[in-house]
C-alpha cells in the first residue's frame, strides 16, 4: 500500500522543524547526517517504509541547512552592525513604553559600515521625542552587541543585532507601510477607547486578554500571573482566536449570505490582519494558521488531520524564522499545549473521576487544564521555575469567563466608538468579570503548591518520552489516526 500524501507532509514538516532545532543547539549540518544515520538503521529493522525514511533524511538535513544560513547571516550581519556609530533608519514596529523610557525596534537604512544595511537595533531612550512606527530617524551612538545568554537568544531570534543605549535620536519624518500603520493605529484606538471606560488597571488588563498587550502591567502583577500559572491569559492563545473567527465568520456569514468561499476569504483576510495587528506573536500565528486549514478543509471538502494542521503551522513559522523553534518560549509552549490537548486531553479523559459531565463543564475545563499544564510542565520549570498545581484550579475558575470577557471586550471597544452611551453600559459588567479574575490571580498567586525540581534536557526528554507513550496507548484521538494512516 503507497505511503498517503499527508502522511509524507507530516513527516517532511517535522523533520525540517527538528533539523533547525539540531542548529540551534549547535549542530553544523555534518552532525545532522551523523545523527540521521542510526535513526535509519532503527527504523529499517522496525519495518518503516524507505519513502518515509528518506523524507526524514532529507528534510531534517535541509531544516538544519536552513537554519546554518539563517544564523550564518546573523552573526554576519550583527559583526557589522557593531562598528556603527552612525546611521539613518525606520522604526519598524510599535515602540514599548514604560513609565520613565521607550524602546524601539530600527532598521537600519543608511550607513557607511559595509555590511550593516538592513541590520536592525534596539534603541532605548527617553519617552521624548515619542517614536512611532514608521518613524523615519537619525542616531548617533555607539552599539553593544547581544549578551551571551538567554536574552542574547531572544535578541537572535528577534534577529536583532544590537542594542543603543540612550542615543541621540533626531526624528525625520514617516516611511512606514500605510496598512501596517492604519493597523497599529486601530489598536491604539481600541485601547485608547477601552482606557475611557475603565482603570488603569483594568483597562491594562482587558488590553492584555484582547491584544495580548503587557507593557502596561506593574512587575507585581506579571509576577503574580506568573506564580498562579495564568500567564498565558496574556497570549492570544487558540481560544482566543477561536473568538476573533467566530465573531468574523458571524458577521460574513450575514454579508455572503449561503457563499462558502467569499465568507472564507473574508474571514481569514480579517484575521491575518489582527494577527498584524497584535504583533504577530507565535500564538496567534499557530492558532490563525491552524484554523485557516481547518477552513480550507470545509471548503475543498477535505479531511481535517489536526497532526498534520499543528505540523504545517510549526513547519511554516519555522521558514518565517527558524531560530523560533528552539529560542522563542512562546513557540515552545503553545505547539507543546497544543498537542497536550489534542492528544493527552482524551486520554486523561478516560480516568473514572473524570468521564462524568460536571456543572459548567468544569471537568472539560479540568481536563484540557491539565493536560496543557503537563504539556508544558518541564519547560515551565525550566525556564521559569513557578510550576504550581494550584494553576490547575486558578485556570478552572478563570477559563469559563475569559470567551465571555473578550467578546464583550471587543463589543464594548467598538461601541465606545460608535456610541458611547451604550459602551459605558456593557463596561459595568465587564469591569465586575475583570475583578473576579484578578482576584483569583492574586488569590492563587498565595495559595499555591508549587512543584520545581532540577531538570535537565535528559529528563524532560524522558518525560515526553512517557507522555508519548500515555497518548499512544491510550488517546483515541491518536488510535483514530493510525487507523486513518
Amino acid at each position: 500500500m503507497p505511503v498517503r500524501p499527508d502522511t509524507l507532509l507530516f513527516f517532511a514538516a517535522c523533520s525540517f522543524v527538528a533539523g533547525a532545532i539540531l542548529g540551534g543547539l549547535g549542530a553544523p549540518p555534518m552532525v545532522a547526517i551523523l545523527a540521521v544515520a542510526p535513526l535509519v538503521c532503527v527504523a529499517l529493522f522496525f519495518g518503516v517504509r524507505p519513502v518515509i525514511l528518506a523524507t526524514v533524511a532529507v528534510l531534517l538535513l535541509v531544516g538544519n541547512i536552513y537554519y546554518a544560513l539563517d544564523d550564518y547571516e546573523y552573526q554576519r550581519a550583527q559583526h557589522a552592525v557593531a562598528g556603527v556609530t552612525h546611521f539613518e533608519g525606520v522604526v519598524v514596529d510599535e515602540p514599548r513604553r514604560s513609565l520613565t523610557a521607550q524602546t524601539a525596534k530600527v532598521e537600519i537604512t543608511n550607513v557607511d559600515v559595509a555590511g550593516a544595511q538592513g541590520g536592525r537595533v534596539y534603541i532605548r531612550t527617553d519617552l521624548f521625542p515619542e517614536l512611532s512606527y514608521g518613524d523615519g530617524v537619525r542616531v548617533s551612538g555607539a552599539v553593544v552587541p547581544p549578551p551571551r545568554d538567554s536574552y542574547g537568544n531572544y535578541m537572535a531570534k528577534e534577529h536583532i543585532h544590537g542594542t543603543l543605549f540612550y542615543p541621540k535620536v533626531e526624528v525625520e519624518g514617516n516611511k512606514g507601510n500605510p496598512l501596517f500603520g492604519a493597523l497599529l493605529g486601530l489598536r491604539q484606538s481600541l485601547k485608547d477607547h477601552i482606557s475611557r471606560l475603565f482603570s488603569q488597571q483594568h483597562t491594562a488588563f482587558l488590553a492584555g486578554v484582547l491584544l495580548g498587550d503587557k507593557d502596561e502591567f506593574s512587575p507585581e502583577f506579571l509576577q503574580k500571573l506568573s506564580v498562579s500559572g495564568t500567564m498565558h491569559l496574556m497570549a492570544l492563545s487558540g481560544s482566543n482566536m477561536v473568538i476573533i473567527i467566530f465573531i468574523a465568520l458571524g458577521i460574513f456569514s450575514v454579508v455572503f449570505w449561503g457563499r462558502k468561499r467569499p465568507q472564507f476569504i473574508a474571514t481569514f483576510t480579517t484575521v491575518a490582519l489582527f494577527v498584524a495587528m497584535t504583533g504577530f506573536q507565535v500564538s496567534a500565528i499557530r492558532a490563525a494558521l491552524m484554523a485557516f486549514i481547518v477552513g480550507f478543509a470545509s471548503v475543498t471538502h477535505r479531511i481535517y488531520n489536526p497532526h498534520n494542521a499543528i505540523a504545517l503551522a510549526a513547519f511554516i513559522i519555522t521558514i518565517w524564522n527558524p531560530k523560533a523553534p528552539m529560542f522563542d518560549l512562546g513557540f515552545q509552549l503553545s505547539f507543546l499545549a497544543t498537542l497536550a490537548i489534542i492528544y493527552l486531553a482524551p486520554a486523561l479523559k478516560l480516568l473514572p473521576f473524570l468521564r462524568a459531565d460536571g456543572a459548567l463543564g468544569w471537568r472539560d475545563a479540568l481536563v484540557i487544564t491539565a493536560a496543557a499544564e503537563l504539556g508544558v510542565a518541564p519547560i515551565t520549570i525550566i525556564n521559569f521555575g513557578n510550576f504550581s498545581f494550584t494553576a490547575l484550579l486558578a485556570n478552572i475558575g478563570i477559563l469559563a469567563v475569559i470567551p465571555l470577557l473578550t467578546v464583550m471586550g471587543f463589543l464594548a471597544a467598538f461601541c465606545s466608538m460608535l456610541f458611547p452611551p451604550l459602551a459605558s453600559l456593557i463596561s459595568i459588567p465587564i469591569a465586575f468579570l475583570i475583578d473576579y479574575v484578578v482576584f483569583i490571580v492574586e488569590t492563587f498567586a498565595v495559595v499555591q503548591v508549587p512543584f520545581n525540581p532540577e531538570i535537565g534536557v535528559v529528563a524532560a526528554a524522558v518525560y515526553y518520552c512517557v507522555v508519548i507513550w500515555v497518548c499512544w496507548r491510550w488517546s483515541p484521538a491518536l488510535q483514530t489516526h493510525e487507523k486513518a494512516s
